[in-house]
């Protein structure tokens, strides 16, 4: 990379951990960009219908992989928290990874279950309807080079709770 006149990072915490390894190294910071007029505009109506999900409850939704890395059980604990003051409120789940079971299993331990919707991958053409069927976005990465998807729904005009980790401050 020092042979280079300049490299580009994701994100501001990428580029210090770049610079850390050589002061000297050109890096510019040039975040992934979206386009924002895609997330606009989802069905909230259709897409919690096709989800089985009541059109008159608060939904808290995550989108991304399903891995430990992303520190989802800390965020499946706390929805089931939230669950527990609220008896309407559900949990719209989206994507694959290798915590999955492990992650539908606390809600269901917690008797939740019922509250559930896992979606799985879905296709990136029906990622608005997803968001809109959703009340608030909730994320929980400890550390985040893109987040594309915390960008994303913004972009569908949801609000954000996220943990204050690296990476995360970049897209927020």
């Amino acid at each position: 990379a020092k042979y280079c006149d300049a490299v580009i990072a994701l994100g501001s915490v990428l580029a210090q951990i770049l610079m850390a390894q050589d002061a000297n190294l050109p890096v510019e910071v040039i975040p992934t960009g979206i386009d924002l007029r895609r997330f606009a505009g989802g069905d909230r109506k259709r897409a919690r219908q096709s989800m089985g999900i009541p059109p008159d409850v608060p939904v808290v939704g995550h989108l991304g992989r399903l891995a430990k890395e992303k520190n989802l059980d800390f965020l499946i604990r706390a929805i089931v928290e939230y669950q527990k003051r609220d008896t309407k409120a559900h949990l719209l789940l989206v994507g694959e990874g290798p915590e999955a079971d492990l992650l539908r299993n606390l809600v269901v331990q917690a008797g939740f279950g019922k509250r559930l919707h896992c979606l799985g991958v879905v296709p990136a053409k029906s990622l608005p309807d997803v968001y809109a069927a959703m009340d608030v976005f909730a994320f929980s990465s400890l550390s985040e080079t893109q987040g594309i998807v915390l960008a994303e729904a913004m972009a569908a005009g949801l609000p954000v709770v996220a943990l204050a980790a690296s990476g995360v401050s970049d897209i927020l």
